[in-house]
């Protein structure tokens, strides 16, 4: 129905406004169109937040004890799963339910031909559609606003800033129905630069931050952990520095996510709206030698994500159902069906519909969760049952030098989370029969991403 959104490059680039326009009625709503507002809706994403600064008992969770106390209220999903621990292609799977070998959405590229976003079809639902991005990446890719006509880059503000301008923007607004709010916060992403604009000054310069920190090499004996700061030629700061900035960051997230929720809630409740709030990525703080470097790994700190969903029928999730057994994929089936359009239950595109499962906070579906990597050396990842996880490095080109990271053959590494959750011990030897089966089973159902990789661009990595 909405081809043209994605395959006409005339039609692109034409006003958006003018293009609703053109497909909304004149007359008086039809009988298959509602006669009454549809339910408002707020998302909002976030990224680098790990999902033990939320999940319940960690030794992390105080710094986010206004999320967790929503969690209460509705269902939060402490350990879902990105398809991609990368910001914009995990942005298109929220907004499409595919995993990005199917929409085709990296950096800051077109989707594939026939892709819908949420956005899109809330738009064809006479939905009033505005974004309010915290990252000039995310705004200025062209596929994640196809559909909003109201886009705000606001990368120079803090997380409670630009939570501010939200909520001073958009008033009481919601309590009409049919718009979508979504909101993306990114200050998690770099709390080890003192001042965005240091961020930003470095960006326009073309110098590239230092992305990957090994810890073998900076944990020499009698010395401390001592790490890069953002300063180029800066001065090098403890491991210490950068943890308990990355929690200061996640404390002013939570405080921004509070004056989000306490200054649009009543609105969209009187709408009977929803609020989402996901993390598209985690992020590494020292495990398997790395630091800050989503996108590199598909280790569970850079895979595991919170989410959480509050409305007028989704039921609190009981502790055992938080586990990780959602993906980003699930949300815009999930969406669609709560707020009215048309969408089959069970499996649709790569994720499900949860709709359903949530209104009576019933046993999650049965599943294989997969991720891959959109940087060298473009790994993939398959968790089977939620137990055992097989991660496939594929062989390294001969014309890229070899790296301890990407060796000529390319490598298996496979772990029992049950007994292994921080992924220390590879059973790819010991238990070379399911290391096989769950590779050919890979292989078979998912095509490798991206199947050209653009060359790798530090200065645009989010």
């Amino acid at each position: 129905m909405r081809d043209w959104f994605v395959t006409s490059n005339v039609t692109r680039a034409l006003p958006l406004v003018l293009l609703m326009q053109a497909l909304l009625p004149s007359s008086p709503a039809s009988a298959s169109e509602p006669s009454t507002p549809a339910p408002s809706l707020v998302v909002v994403t976030i990224s680098s937040l790990r999902s033990d600064r939320v999940e319940s008992g960690s030794a992390h969770s105080s710094h986010m004890p206004y999320l967790q106390a929503m969690g209460q209220r509705g269902a939060l999903m402490a350990r879902a799963r990105t398809p991609v621990p990368e910001t914009i292609p995990a942005l298109a799977s929220l907004f499409t339910g595919l995993d990005p070998s199917h929409h085709g959405v990296y950096e800051d590229n077109q989707a594939s031909d026939g892709i819908v976003s949420l956005a899109q079809r809330l738009a064809d639902r006479g939905y009033e559609n505005s974004a309010w991005l915290g990252d000039a990446h995310v705004a200025a890719t062209p596929f994640l606003t196809l559909g909003i006509t109201d886009v705000h880059p606001l990368p120079e503000k803090s997380d409670t800033a630009l939570a501010r301008t939200v909520v001073n923007a958009v008033g009481n607004s919601l309590a009409a129905g049919s718009r979508f709010i979504w909101i993306h916060l990114s200050g998690v992403s770099a709390p080890y630069i003192p001042q965005v604009s240091d961020l930003l000054a470095i960006r326009d310069q073309g110098r590239n931050r230092a992305w990957r920190f090994s810890m073998a090499e900076s944990n020499r004996p009698g010395k401390p952990h001592l790490l890069p700061s953002a300063a180029v030629n800066g001065p090098m700061r403890e491991a210490g520095f950068y943890m308990d900035s990355y929690d200061a960051a996640v404390r002013d997230l939570d405080r921004a996510i509070e004056i989000i929720e306490t200054g649009l809630a009543p609105s969209l409740a009187a709408s009977g709206g929803y609020m989402v709030v996901a993390s598209v990525h985690g992020e590494s703080l020292g495990e398997h030698g790395q630091w800050f470097s989503h996108g590199h790994t598909l280790y569970e700190e850079e895979l595991l994500v919170p989410i959480l969903i509050l409305g007028p029928d989704i039921k609190p999730l009981p502790a055992p159902m938080k586990d990780s057994w959602a993906s980003l994929n699930d949300l815009t089936p999930t969406l669609a069906d709560l707020l009215g359009l048309e969408v089959s239950t069970g499996r649709v595109g790569d994720g499900f519909n949860l709709a359903g499962r949530l209104r009576t906070a019933s046993a999650p579906p049965s599943r294989s969760l997969t991720a891959g990597q959109g940087r060298p050396p473009y790994s993939q990842a398959l968790l089977s049952e939620g137990r055992f996880k097989l991660i496939v490095t594929p062989p390294r080109p001969p014309t890229i030098e070899e790296t301890s990271a990407w060796p000529a053959d390319g490598a298996r590494e496979l772990y029992e989370l049950h007994g292994d959750p921080l992924e220390t011990e590879n059973l790819a030897r010991s238990r070379g029969g399911l290391s096989h089966h769950l590779a050919i089973f890979l292989q078979r159902n998912y095509p490798p991403w991206p199947k050209t990789p653009p060359a790798l661009d530090r200065s645009r990595r989010r």
